[in-house]
């Protein structure tokens, strides 16, 4: 006598527990996690929009006639974990000790106090490469406008804003930023990226307090298939709707400053592909060697 019910894959039930389908087409979901998720909801999946790359996905709604447009970059958190290792290395030479978790944490000051836009990242820190808005197993972390100005602050920054830049660029995969974009993941608590992806994306940024958002979307897929709500919308305005927080709001001239340099993002990415797929084939060979 123990009812079971079917969820739905683990990026849709986020989607739901941050009230993708809650009746408001122009919200999107953004999953700041070791990878990095960005949907937006479809009134039909016939309104897929086929990216350039053909990268990303389609995903039909639970329990509704919708569908979710999602684009994923490989590396969100990756980033960040990998500018705290730096960081907590630097202390290990001083024979200091620190947490991952603990030097994160430091690191949003650091952030908060540090020039915007000081140095240019693309976030492909991962060594399975990119997957998303286009694909290259190959693709590689780079740093680019460095001088002796940029600190460490500077350069936390800068992996910051990569993760915004890249949020943009799969957004812009899938027809562009929605009205507005909600967060989850472990990057989402980070007060800076919460500023820096507002302006990224120029579009309010908003929390939902939920701490597992994803089982939310799961447990609101079980009450409307036993009949607690009529459908999800109705378990969005119920479940999420008194969750959300404060817009965060893109704050005008980080705005103008990134917009002019999310074009310099995208074509120095652009460019690299050559030294990807050549350094990949230098290294191959020496350790075939």
């Amino acid at each position: 006598g123990l009812p079971v019910v079917l969820g739905s894959m683990d990026v849709m039930c986020t989607g739901l527990g941050c009230g993708l389908f809650g009746g408001n087409a122009e919200v999107g979901v953004s999953i700041l996690g070791s990878t990095g998720m960005h949907m937006r909801a479809l009134a039909e999946p016939a309104a897929f929009v086929r990216s350039e790359g053909l990268t990303g996905y389609c995903v039909i709604a639970p329990g509704a006639r919708g569908a979710a447009q999602v684009q994923t970059h490989m590396a969100a958190r990756l980033n960040i974990d990998w500018v705290a290792d730096l960081a907590r290395q630097s202390m290990a030479l001083l024979g200091e000790s620190r947490s991952r978790a603990q030097v994160v944490a430091a690191l949003d000051a650091l952030v908060d106090g540090a020039r915007p836009a000081a140095a240019l990242f693309h976030p492909f820190i991962s060594m399975a490469g990119e997957r998303g808005p286009f694909t290259d197993t190959t693709a590689r972390a780079s740093l680019l406008g460095l001088d002796r100005s940029v600190g460490l602050g500077e350069l936390a920054r800068a992996v910051f804003e990569g993760v915004g830049f890249a949020a943009r660029d799969c957004y812009e995969a899938i027809g562009g930023p929605p009205a507005e974009i909600r967060i989850a993941g472990g990057v989402a608590k980070a007060a800076p990226m919460k500023r820096i992806l507002a302006a990224c994306l120029d579009r309010p940024v908003v929390c939902v307090a939920q701490p597992e958002a994803g089982a939310a979307g799961a447990a609101m897929m079980a009450a409307v298939n036993r009949g607690l709500f009529d459908g999800i919308g109705q378990a969005v305005d119920a479940w999420i709707g008194p969750l959300l927080q404060e817009p965060v709001l893109p704050d005008p001239a980080l705005t103008r400053l990134y917009a002019a340099h999310f074009p310099l993002y995208r074509s120095t990415y652009a460019a690299l592909p050559p030294f990807w797929h050549r350094l990949h084939a230098v290294r191959e060979a020496v350790h075939a060697a």
